[in-house]
């Protein structure tokens, strides 16, 4: 299982006992906890999305252009963040 998808099944969860405790101390039913759920994937996903490329655009650049650029002799330095955001995109696009 990836890092992304263990932090996605954390955040939901999460958010799910955040919803829970907002009941107002009534029972819990089954569409209570299914509207959780419904909710908190989503929500999951898109928090660990913007936390991933967050990261990438603050450590991304300095690791190509000290890393990849020094290793590769085609690889030519980045320029800004939006060409690193760009690259991940298409790698995720041709992985997938």
């Amino acid at each position: 299982m990836s890092i992304q998808k263990c932090l996605e099944t954390f955040i939901a969860n999460q958010i799910i006992k955040k919803e829970q405790f907002t009941n107002g101390g009534a029972q819990l039913d089954l569409q209570t906890i299914q509207s959780a759920y419904g909710t908190a994937g989503p929500w999951s996903f898109f928090i660990i999305t913007m936390v991933v490329y967050i990261i990438l655009m603050l450590i991304g650049k300095w690791l190509w252009n000290s890393v990849v650029v020094e290793m590769i002799t085609v690889a030519r330095p980045i320029t800004s963040v939006f060409q690193l955001i760009g690259l991940a995109i298409l790698v995720k696009l041709v992985v997938y």
